[in-house]
């Protein structure tokens, strides 16, 4: 039988052997990982990839049942074979059923009575390990609608970590949490089939609801005992922070504290020198003071000068072109002067000169 069915095979059994409540009696472990039976004495065969459950129908003869397994792990190594080549996971099972009845037959497929489901947790809320479980169906595209769903609530909550409530908040956890339940009881009671169901039916929304809560009220004491130690070790971690930042400051205290030494150390060091130097030094110190405060009179007294040269060339300009203002308003009236001499002169030495026009501009 080890032969038959290698260790990686194996393996993936164990997980789809679920040990939970189904409406046709109770699943129980038998010898071979992946096979499961019922109080009845029905076999079949389930395997898990992931959260999503491949399960063939219940039979009560054991090698039809291995047959069943046989191919539902041919059908999950294909698929896993394209997972890893990197290719999406939907489309590998799909192609991987195709590849699978095209192998074994349609017959074979029908009498294998393929379902599927999914296998969920929630470790904060319902521990981490009890499983939820959804109705096994045997639509392909609507266990991975419903698997596609779920895992995008897991992937808002991915985590690399010890514990959600470092990364998380608890309205966080309790949002994605109620997102969940309705999720998860959307995919019991089916679309738009609750209303012919009728409430005292464990497939019910109310039922669903009420196994969900008391789930979580099972798994209150845990949360409790969660969120006590997430307190402790932010309480630590607070701690730590407060002492790291008074060290920090104590350090700081004390590097001022040295720098002030080595300050007062040269100070005292240079006063010490300085009383210390030779009388010669002293007048050598205080000649060039004084040469340097020369300087500084004679640099003071140029720029004066210059200032005062500046201004008087500024007047003499100014001077300047007062007088070529004056000669020119000279020169125009010569002009005019001379120009009202020359018309008088052409005017009384004309041709027809008069006496009564010489009379007439001397009375003028």
């Amino acid at each position: 039988m080890q032969e038959e069915f290698p260790t990686e095979v194996a393996a993936e059994g164990g997980s789809g052997s679920h040990g939970s409540r189904r409406s046709g009696g109770i699943i129980g472990r038998t010898g071979v990982r992946g096979i499961v039976n019922k109080k009845d004495n029905s076999y079949g065969a389930c395997l898990n990839i992931g959260i999503f459950a491949l399960t063939s129908k219940f039979g009560r003869d054991l090698a039809t049942a291995l047959d069943h397994l046989a191919i539902i792990t041919m059908l999950i190594q294909r698929a896993r074979h394209g997972v890893l080549d990197g290719d999406d996971f939907e489309d590998c099972m799909r192609r991987a059923l195709v590849e699978t009845e095209s192998e074994v037959g349609v017959e074979a497929m029908e009498d294998l009575g393929l379902k599927f489901s999914l296998t969920l947790s929630k470790s904060y809320w319902i521990n981490c390990h009890t499983k939820v479980y959804t109705p096994r169906i045997a639509c392909l595209e609507t266990a991975l609608a419903y698997r596609r769903q779920f895992a995008e609530l897991q992937q808002a909550l991915y985590h690399r970590g010890s514990s959600l409530l470092n990364k998380f908040s608890v309205a966080d956890l309790a949002d994605n949490w109620h997102r969940f339940s309705a999720l998860y009881i959307e995919a019991c009671c089916g679309l738009g089939e609750t209303q012919s169901i009728v409430a005292s039916s464990p497939k019910s929304r109310e039922a669903v609801a009420k196994r969900l809560a008391a789930l979580v009220e099972a798994n209150s004491a845990e949360r409790e005992k969660q969120l006590r130690a997430w307190n402790c070790r932010q309480m630590l971690q607070e701690e730590r922070l407060q002492r790291q930042a008074a060290r920090t400051e104590r350090r700081a205290l004390l590097r001022d504290r040295r720098a002030m030494v080595r300050e007062d150390r040269k100070l005292s060091r240079e006063d010490k020198a300085l009383r210390r130097k030779l009388p010669s030094e002293l007048v050598q110190n205080l000649v060039r003071r004084w040469e340097r405060l020369q300087s500084l009179r004679r640099r003071r007294e140029a720029a004066v000068l210059q200032q005062e040269r500046a201004k008087r060339r500024a007047a003499a300009l100014s001077n300047c072109k007062k007088l070529a203002k004056q000669r020119a308003a000279a020169k125009v009236e010569l002009r005019r002067s001379r120009t009202e001499r020359e018309e008088r002169w052409r005017w009384l030495n004309r041709r027809d000169l008069t006496m009564a026009d010489l009379l007439g501009q001397r009375a003028l």
